[in-house]
Parts: C-alpha cells; structure tokens; sequence
C-alpha cells in the first residue's frame, strides 16, 4: 500500500511517500525543499503516520553547528519493539548515502534518532548528490519486531553467550540496518548488527557485526554460523579471536552472497526465516599497565631468554610477533601465530591494501599491520 501527501511546517514544505510492506514492515519518505538548509535551528515536524498499525511522527532539526538531526516519535499507547533506519539518500549514487540505524523499544511519547545523521554542508553541495531539483530526501525504513517476523533468544553467563537470532523476509522487507536488542555477559553489554545486502559503496553482500557496548577493550572469541536448513554439515561458519575496542564494534564483510540463485538461497531459508547462531566468549583480560610497568613487559618480550613464552596459549616458546608502525614485538608461538593470520586475514602487505587486519597488539594495544613469524 502507497499513501502520498504534502505538509508544511515552521513555512518549510514538504512531500512524503509512506510505504507498507510485509506484517510489521513500511518505509516514510520525506522529501524536503532546501530553504529548511538555510535557517540554522529550523525544526520540521511531519503528519503523524502510521505503520505496523502504530502512529509516528518523524522530526528534523537544522542544527546550530552544522548538522541535520533526525528522531522519530511514538504516537500509540503500546509499546513495540523497532528495526528503525534513518536514511540521508544520495540521488547520484545511492550506495554513498548516509545510513545510520538501531534497535529501540518505544512508549508513548518516546524518541529516538541521531544528533548527527548528516553534515549541511555536504547536503547543500550540488556535485556530492544529496541535492535533487533543490530538495533533498530523508527515508526513514521501519521493521517492527513482533512474533510473526522474528526471534532472538539468548543463553548468556559471566564469560559467554549464545544467541540464536531467526528473521523472515530478511531480503524482502527489511531495513538496510537491523540490530538485535541488547545482551549481557556478566556485566558487560553486546548487540549483534546485519547489514543484509553490505555497507561499502561497492560491496552488495551480506556483513554481520558484533558490538562492544562497554567503555573497555576486550579479548574476545567470536563464531558466527548461518544455518544450512538442508544440509547441517554445510553450515557458513566464520570464528576469530580480537580485541573488541572501547565502544567498537568487530564485523565480517561478504558473509554470504545476498545474489546467490533460489535453489542456493533456498537452502538458508524456512518458510521465509532465516537463522544466525552467535556465540561470544569473553577471554582472560590483560591487567591495564602503567608506562613504567608496560615498558618493563616489552623489553621483557624483546629480551633473549630462551623460556619466553607466547602469550596466547602460554605453552611454547614465542619466536613470532606483530607489527605495527615501526615498532615489532614478540608474543606468540609459530602455532597461535599461524592461527591469528588466518582468522584475521593478516596475511602480508599486499592484502592489507584490501582489507586491514582485525587484531591488536597483546603487548601495547596497537593496531596490528602485520603477523610476522619469524622474529631474530
């Protein structure tokens, strides 16, 4: 169902485009003349409008420094779980517009958006593409969460949990952004992230995140698996052990290709529903170091005892380390050190210029360049 209209608000007009889709599911286009870029502090409130049988309303906010702001607000008395993804479209290249999304539970009366969706300036700019016959367009993507469309189930303790998230219609009628509700492991706080069909300008296939919601590094051993309905054994699996930054998230690109033929897809597929297993495992956390101690451990990583050991599986000897910058240090065994190239794709320098590698240094925290498994 396709619904049209006009509004105005604060003397700014706008048009808008509200789509239903699939149980749930709907899209609002609100397309914006841009004298609303020119008035710093200008608010626009559009119509209230209702998708998944709840009624909403979308603000913006010229910002004083700069920026266009978006939220969107619960109008209905019950509350609801939402996929909701705020999209600044670029008319010339769709893949270079500004996508930002999150999951929220919603109440009446309560909001949710981003201070910062996009910068004015680079919408104003007529050759970057935001701009269209003077009016630029904000598309703002819902997906309720309800029972007929999705489940997410967590086993969790103090050291690790398994979650089992199962969606319908990923494809058919889905954000370009859906984040599962929040998890705790002990006290820490993770989400999972999907990106259906990529997050690079260039890339159309599907990238799964993890986030660390926590205010501190941690060593982390990730396994995600999308689960094979015909043949078990055939399940996509794809593990690495990294340290999750402050606040940071870990993610793996081209995880299965959105584009792959029926029969292919079909075997992912349940009646519509696809299944994503997580399991998340929280490893010994190094002690935080003051300088004097830290450069102690260093030099005691690059002294020449021979009962050096490495510092993941504290076994053998290490004789390989990592490389970042101009700085090499030795921690791990030729073993682990194999172990991390692979999972971390820290393969040598030519492919770095594709994709940097996904691991920290265990001695300074540093980001790792290069694997190096021969040190003298």
């Amino acid at each position: 169902m396709i619904e049209e209209g006009q509004g105005e608000s604060n003397r700014v007009n706008y048009a808008y485009t509200l789509t239903r889709s699939k149980v749930g599911c709907g899209s609002y286009t609100c397309r914006v003349h841009r004298t609303f870029l020119e008035s710093p502090s200008k608010e626009l409130w559009t119509k209230e409008f209702n998708i998944g049988g709840h009624l909403w309303q979308l603000k913006l906010i010229n910002t004083s420094d700069g920026n266009l702001s978006a939220y969107l607000y619960s109008r209905s008395k019950s509350s609801v779980g939402v996929h909701a993804c705020f999209t600044v479209v670029n008319h010339a290249d769709s893949k270079s517009s500004n996508s930002l999304g999150y999951f929220h539970r919603f109440s009446l009366g309560s909001y949710w958006g981003y201070a910062k969706l996009a910068h004015i300036a680079k919408i104003k700019d007529q050759q970057i593409g935001f701009l269209k016959r003077d009016v630029f367009t904000v598309k703002l993507d819902l997906r309720l969460k309800l029972a007929q469309n999705e489940s997410f189930v967590v086993s969790a303790d103090s050291r690790s949990a398994t979650c089992i998230w199962k969606i319908k219609d990923l494809y058919g009628a889905s954000p370009p952004i859906i984040d599962s509700e929040g998890f705790k492991i002990g006290d820490l706080k993770w989400r999972l992230g999907i990106w259906p069909h990529g997050e690079r300008t260039r890339q159309r296939d599907m990238t799964i995140h993890v986030y660390n919601d926590n205010n501190e590094r941690i060593d982390t051993e990730i396994t995600l698996t999308l689960i094979d309905n015909l043949q078990p054994e055939k399940n996509i699996t794809r593990d690495t052990m990294t340290r999750m930054q402050k606040l940071g998230s870990w993610h793996y690109l081209n995880f299965i290709n959105s584009k792959l033929p029926n029969d292919e897809m079909a075997r992912f597929l349940k009646n519509d529903w696809i299944t994503l297993t997580a399991r998340i495992a929280i490893k010994d956390q190094p002690k935080e170091l003051d300088k004097a101690s830290a450069m102690d451990l260093i030099q005691a990583v690059h002294s020449k005892e021979e009962n050096l050991k490495c510092l993941l599986c504290n076994g053998k000897a290490a004789i390989a380390g990592v490389l970042h910058g101009n700085t090499t240090h030795k921690c791990y065994c030729m073993g682990c050190a194999r172990s991390l190239k692979n999972q971390n794709k820290c393969t040598g320098f030519a492919k770095l210029l594709k994709k940097r590698c996904n691991l920290n240094c265990p001695i300074c925290g540093e980001k790792v360049e290069r694997i190096v498994e021969h040190m003298l």
